[in-house]
Formats: C-alpha cells, structure tokens, sequence
C-alpha cells in the first residue's frame, strides 16, 4: 500500500554541515538538491502529494539573517527545480505574503507562489514557507471574528495558512528528533509518524522505500 500523502520534515542539515566541514550555504543547497531527489523517488512509486517545510515562521524570527538568506536562496532553487519538472505541480503554503522583502530571494518565491497552475499533474509537491502551527490558529481565528459564523458554515479550511494541502497519510523526519515541530497539525491528524536517526542531506532511496513499505503493514483505523 502506497501512502498518497508524504509529509517531509528534513532535519539535520546544519549538523549535517558542521560534520563534514561544509559551510551552511552549501549544506542547504545540497539539501535542495536531496529534496528534488526525492520527489522523483515519489514519482517513481506512485505518490500523488508530497508535502515539506522550506522555513517556518519561528525559523526565520530565531535564526540569524545571514543565514536565512542562504536558506531562502536555497529554497528559491529548490522550488525553480521543482516547478520545472514535468508531471509535478508546485503548490506553496503560508504566510508568504509576510516574508521579508529584504531578502532577494523572498521577492521571488511571493511571484512563484502567484503562479496558479492547475493543470493536471502526477504529483503536487506543497512547500510551507513562513510556515508555522500557532499561526495558522490566528489566522483562522481572525477569518472567524471578520466573518462570523459564515467562516464556519462555507468551511473553515479555506482560512488555513495550508489550504489547499490535503490529509497526510506518512510524514517522513530525519534526524534524530521525534516530534512534529507545528507541521501541518490539522493534515497529520491521523498520520503515521517514520523516525530515523539519518541526517536529511544523508537520506537514501532504500531507506525512503522502507519508510514507504513500513506505511504499508500500518493497520489504518482512521479513528474506528
């Protein structure tokens, strides 16, 4: 059984780089580079959604600039690659409207993120861009107090910062850590949850397709 839905948390590029002398410029390239990388791998077995955190909100207001400017160069490269492939369709979600504009790069992912393709496509690859959980919360939270209970009964979902990002059936995180970190809260709600100790920029086919073929022997109750 193939998940349909693959959600991503790729962890570990900076200790990545610290460990093999790597500065954090090359280490996120690299690590777009592991992400095009996969969506092929999806492509290949069948996987109609991938879905993957490029830089949260909480990334951004905690890290230094420096380096949020060579992550947002890397995820611009990232999301050129992707929307170039043919038979996948590039979808970015969150508040990209508030990215700093100061940032080169963030001037061209708002203009990538206006593009409205919606053709048809074997695969849509979602990236979360000044993504995060809380704020995903208030923004639906003040859509309710504008609309009152018209943003209810049209439907709720229309005001998520990831509308438009359906139910995640595996979310796949490297390195080392056991947690969600505010990934898509409302679309992982029944997800299976695939842990490894292997850095993002390190992750291999073979493991991909045991994170994959794992999935398969869950028994999915979907709350019954």
């Amino acid at each position: 059984m193939i998940p349909t839905h693959v959600g991503i948390v790729p962890d570990g590029n900076r200790r990545y780089a610290r460990g093999v002398g790597l500065s954090k410029a090359d280490a996120y390239r690299l690590a777009a580079r592991k992400a095009v990388e996969v969506i092929g791998w999806c492509l290949d077995l069948g996987v109609e959604h991938v879905s993957a955190f490029g830089v949260s909100q909480e990334n951004i207001a905690l890290r230094p600039r420096e380096e949020i400017e060579v992550l947002h160069d890397a995820l611009l490269r990232f999301c050129e690659d992707v929307s170039a492939l043919p038979d996948v369709r590039l979808h970015l979600f969150g508040d990209i409207d508030g990215l700093p504009r100061d940032i080169t790069a963030s001037a061209r992912l708002v203009a990538l993120s206006e593009r409205t393709d919606t053709g048809p496509a074997r695969l849509v690859a979602h990236v979360g861009i000044n993504y995060s959980a809380q704020a995903e919360v208030d923004h639906v939270l003040r859509a309710v107090r504008s609309h009152g209970a018209d943003a209810v009964a049209l439907s709720p979902g229309q005001y998520l910062l990831s509308a438009g990002v359906p139910p995640v059936d595996l979310v796949v995180r490297t390195g080392g850590q056991q947690r969600l970190s505010g990934f898509l809260p409302f679309q992982t709600a029944y997800a299976e949850l695939w842990f490894t100790e292997t850095l993002w920029p390190e992750i291999a086919r073979p493991e991909f397709e045991h994170a994959v073929a794992w999935y398969g022997r869950q028994e999915r109750r979907m709350g019954e």
